[in-house]
């Protein structure tokens, strides 16, 4: 490819980008973002702890299974921050009877997931 032939070919896509920002901006400057809406407390059993029962999303691969179980960790409380109040994200307070993590190891590389009833921690 030519070099004015490249140019002519970036030069789009950098107006594209650009133009995309500004529109970013704009729209923001108008006061139309919005926080979203606080998560409602979910039905508990006389433990406090939730009824349903909270899956992680799969770790990446790592070659130490120690920060595979940690990545775990970290998706399954992210997935109860989107279910429930931030009181309920804690692995520790999680019902222990309920808790599982599964780890498979492949080509050397640790992957892992968790799972467990969210339980409010204590005040």
């Amino acid at each position: 490819m030519s070099r004015s032939v490249a140019s002519r070919v970036v030069k789009p896509v950098a107006l594209l980008a650009i133009a995309s920002l500004l529109a970013a901006a704009a729209h923001a400057t108008t006061g139309k973002l919005t926080k979203r809406e606080p998560v409602q407390r979910p039905p508990t059993d006389s433990n406090g702890c939730m009824i349903e029962s909270i899956s992680g999303s799969l770790s990446f691969s790592y070659q130490l299974e120690g920060r595979a179980k940690r990545e775990a960790i970290d998706n399954w409380k992210k997935q109860v921050k989107r279910k429930a109040p931030p009181e309920f994200a804690s692995w520790k307070h999680a019902n222990r009877y309920t808790k599982s993590m599964n780890c498979d190891k492949y080509k050397g590389k640790f992957s892992c997931w968790a799972k467990a009833h969210p339980c409010e921690r204590p005040r």
